[in-house]
């Protein structure tokens, strides 16, 4: 018994550590929204790279990627106000020439340009993507850096964006569905429609 009791306890304290060893850094770089679902081919949509909880920084760098048989992106990604402060400090923001055929912007930099940090949470770059085809395709975040004051690279937690082109229906699809629905709907209700017995009552 005692044994046992020294095994059941073994295996907990392990299993803590793991946890501990496991858990997520408290800082995220994500797409935001993490899901997005697009009604059709053609439609254009804007998805914002951000950072949560972040230490005091000078500078992020972040590579971004799609599938391009799937999306497109339409638009050189704009610097978010989160660095600058909303303006508040002067900052550089540069882009490399995006590869539309392999998908990927091969890197995105904005560093402060002026003595000071950065903290806490808000957008880095808003994205502008069009979608392609019917589909399921992740926004993928890789490579991405974040300096502190002595060039040091702080640790974070990435999160992916998912996004889901639906295929869109014809119009003559549309009505056929809406009235089978109808006609299912008014053939459930006489099935269920209580029957009233017609009859003469006699007075004790």
């Amino acid at each position: 018994m005692r044994k046992k009791l020294l095994l059941m306890l073994s295996v907990f304290i392990t299993s803590i550590a793991m946890i501990g060893i496991a858990k997520p850094y408290s800082t995220i770089v994500a797409i935001e929204p993490y899901s997005t679902q697009i009604s059709a081919p053609g439609e254009t949509f804007t998805v914002n790279l951000t950072i949560t909880d972040s230490p005091p920084i000078v500078q992020w760098m972040a590579k971004i990627s799609w599938d391009p048989t799937v999306l497109n992106m339409t638009k050189k990604p704009k610097e978010g106000p989160w660095l600058s402060q909303d303006g508040a400090l002067s900052t550089g923001f540069l882009v490399k020439p995006i590869n539309y055929t392999g998908g990927y912007v091969p890197e995105m930099t904005c560093g402060l340009m002026e003595a000071g940090t950065t903290s806490g949470s808000g957008t880095l770059a808003i994205l502008t993507f069009q979608a392609l085809a019917v589909g399921d395709c992740n926004i993928a975040i890789y490579g991405s850096k974040l300096y502190n004051s002595t060039g040091q690279n702080q640790t974070y937690t990435v999160i992916y964006g998912q996004v889901t082109v639906v295929p869109e229906f014809p119009t003559p699809i549309i009505t056929a569905l809406f009235l089978l629905t109808t006609a299912t709907i008014v053939i459930l209700a006489k099935k269920v429609r209580p029957t009233i017995r017609r009859g003469r009552v006699t007075a004790p």
